[in-house]
């Protein structure tokens, strides 16, 4: 028998760690260890078992994700065995039908000067055949990792008959034009969604075509009336996230952040939420053995820094992210296997990454007690 520890959240709410032992026929024997070790269910000065809510939310989300032909199997698939099943309703936008994946053709020039076009289209699309079917309605790119349950936990206290939609919060720097962020994804209230549907098809209103999409669209919804929401939590951290989550953990945010981001700049776990929704990924293998490490890494020495958070990014499920990891951090993958299985494999180990709950200190302790160098 072979024993590992994981997390998962109540119907109420609470977080709850457990044991999982590995029985010879693969079988699960769960136990909560909450009685029997040292493990706190507070992070952040944020009571869990308090919270509340986060499964039983009665929002009906729609999901739908800009991608691209090349994409679908590349990206789109991780996206789709992950944590696109958590939505209500999932749709993949693309330039070409694909009826097995399935993806929907919007009949656009795909590359990024025609952005704006695919996404109008898209909530076109949206608009005409889905707005009776869900409450709210998102918009994510195919490398983008959204945890839908915080996402209806945010959206919970809103009135999806209200104008308006919430993401990343920037502003442009020449217009001073506010917007929220493409690459974390936005998400519309039903109201937002049928302005947009019956005026954004109006050029004189609307830039049809272009390369900035989210501009585009934040400008023609400010033009309707809708809103941009806050979504800082009640301790101004951030709940959607353009960049990867190394830039928010070590405050290396790089100098175009600074004129665009209008909310937040501080940096470390305890800048980013509890109940982050949100986040953008980029592959990133650079060393981090010449940074100043932040207080809460204590004396570990890690030399390696995998798309910070492994636990937030869809593409971990690929071969190609797993041969990385594997030859980036061998120790840490000798240690998964004595505290796995000795015969896990990729699609054994995979499951394990899809945690809903980021929490960075834990995973830190856990390259410290690989002994990654």
């Amino acid at each position: 028998m072979y024993t590992t520890t994981t997390s998962r959240r109540l119907g109420g709410g609470a977080l709850v760690r457990e044991r999982k032992d590995f029985t010879t026929n693969n079988s699960w024997i769960f136990t909560d260890i909450n009685k029997t070790h040292n493990i706190t269910t507070k992070r952040n000065s944020v009571d869990i078992t308090k919270a509340g809510g986060i499964h039983d939310v009665d929002i009906r989300i729609l999901c739908w994700i800009m991608t691209c032909p090349n994409n679908l199997h590349i990206f789109a698939i991780h996206v789709k065995n992950t944590w696109g099943k958590r939505c209500d309703i999932l749709l993949f936008m693309s330039s070409n039908p694909d009826k097995d994946f399935p993806a929907i053709g919007l009949r656009t020039q795909e590359g990024h000067n025609h952005l704006t076009d695919k996404s109008m289209k898209a909530w076109r699309h949206v608009f005409e055949h889905y707005r009776d079917k869900a409450d709210w309605f998102l918009k994510a790119d195919d490398d983008t990792y959204v945890i839908v349950e915080n996402l209806k936990y945010l959206l919970k206290d809103y009135n999806t008959s209200e104008p308006i939609f919430f993401g990343q919060n920037f502003v442009k720097p020449d217009t001073k034009q506010p917007f929220n962020t493409g690459g974390p994804g936005y998400v519309l209230s039903k109201e937002a969604l049928i302005r947009l549907g019956t005026r954004g098809n109006n050029s004189e209103e609307c830039k049809q075509d272009g390369e900035f999409e989210d501009v585009d669209v934040s400008k023609c919804l400010l033009k309707f009336g809708v809103k941009i929401g806050n979504t800082l939590d009640e301790q101004h951290r951030t709940r959607f996230h353009h960049l990867t989550i190394d830039k928010y953990l070590f405050g290396t945010y790089p100098s175009w952040y600074y004129e665009y981001n209008t909310k937040t700049l501080s940096k470390g776990p305890d800048s980013m939420s509890d109940y982050t929704s949100c986040k953008k990924y980029e592959p990133n293998w650079e060393s981090i053995d010449s940074r100043p490490l932040p207080g809460w890494f204590d004396d570990s020495k890690v030399g390696i820094l995998i798309h910070w958070g492994v636990f937030s990014v869809p593409s971990i499920l690929s071969e190609w992210f797993w041969y990385q990891w594997k030859t980036k951090t061998p120790v840490l993958v000798d240690f998964m296997k004595k505290n796995y299985r000795p015969d896990f494999t990729y699609p054994d180990f995979a499951p394990q990454l899809t945690a809903e709950f980021f929490d960075a200190k834990e995973w830190a302790n856990l390259l410290k007690l690989s002994g990654a160098k």
